[in-house]
């Protein structure tokens, strides 16, 4: 079996990586990973900081108009020259990449996709602890003080990204996807983990299942990557959120929030699950009105400029960022 995963980063993409990793061990399933094959595997593992016990043996790529790219973090990344070779060589594929057109030859290769969802208003609250630890710190610095500050600087950029990210997945009637929302994977474990293996074709035994289970939870992922997973909190960004972020946040994505079935305001009731009920028509549309104005991504690339990144890595983000604008130019065509 061939699986491709995506999903915007801090969207909950290592906790469904290890779901899947773990589950295709346990199903008996042959688990290839390209990147272990590598000459620079050994090179990053001992002298780079990673941020989860994982992360070096994750098969990740990026995809855009231009081609298909492997990757380990940020340290490395190269053209991959024959896909159906990398494929033959890995079972498991990860990308964060935005949806275009290369993806519709990947999605013909490989058997399943899933694709997680998280409220962008969380996932830029994620992004922000994350950018504090260590390993962000040295794979991609940056000059914010508290995390606070990194938000009020990039959350529109950031709910950008997810409007586009997931509308661009969403608006694809692929037989083979199946889509999963971190908060109802968080909330019922159980019934989201039996959607996703009968998705997969995959039968697990009582005990199967409840060892995956426990080995995916937070405090034994915690144990393994302490500085990646974080200890679960019942507050969320109605209440870590300022009004103004919340404002910034809404102001880019409150259609597709709503469509999807997220709260758009600040709410004691937290207990409504998000779906997806295959308006690809609608979401569509969304899609191609994602592309934020021309003075936001002005003030996206100035921030982008002024931090502690590489040139190197500046210029791929910025690279990407006009391929993606462009593609979604394209497909109003």
């Amino acid at each position: 079996m061939k699986i491709l995963q995506s999903g915007v980063a801090k969207s909950g993409n290592y906790w469904l990586w290890k779901i899947l990793d773990e589950t295709l061990k346990y199903s008996n399933n042959e688990v290839k990973k390209f990147v272990t094959s590598t000459e620079e595997y050994d090179d990053i593992l001992n002298s780079k900081k990673l941020s989860n016990i994982d992360q070096i043996s994750s098969d990740v790529i990026d995809v855009d108009m231009t081609g298909y790219y492997w990757r380990i973090s940020s340290y490395y990344k190269e053209k991959i020259p024959d896909l159906d070779s990398y494929i033959d060589q890995s079972t498991h594929i990860w990308t964060h990449s935005e949806f275009c057109n290369s993806f519709n030859e990947l999605q013909q290769k490989v058997d399943k996709i899933i694709y997680i969802v998280r409220d962008p208003r969380d996932v830029a609250i994620s992004m922000a602890n994350f950018a504090f630890t260590n390993y962000a710190k040295e794979a991609y610095p940056h000059h914010e003080k508290n995390v606070n500050d990194y938000i009020d600087k990039r959350i529109k950029w950031q709910t950008m990204t997810w409007n586009r990210h997931v509308s661009g997945w969403l608006s694809n009637d692929f037989d083979n996807m199946h889509i999963i929302f971190y908060e109802n994977l968080k909330s019922d474990f159980d019934e989201e983990y039996k959607k996703l293996i009968e998705f997969l074709n995959i039968e697990l035994t009582d005990n199967d299942f409840k060892e995956i289970k426990n080995k995916v939870s937070a405090d034994s992922m915690r144990k393994d990557s302490p500085g990646h997973v974080r200890k679960p909190s019942k507050k969320d960004w109605r209440s870590k959120l300022t009004d103004d972020q919340l404002k910034s946040a809404n102001s880019v994505c409150l259609d597709l929030l709503t469509l999807l079935g997220y709260q758009a305001e600040r709410s004691l009731d937290n207990t409504q699950k998000p779906n997806f009920e295959s308006n690809y028509n609608e979401i569509k549309k969304l899609y191609i009105k994602s592309n934020l104005s021309f003075k936001d991504n002005i003030d996206g690339f100035r921030n982008l400029l002024l931090s502690k990144r590489s040139l190197k890595d500046k210029m791929d983000v910025i690279r990407r960022k006009i391929i993606s604008s462009l593609q979604v130019f394209l497909r109003k065509q």
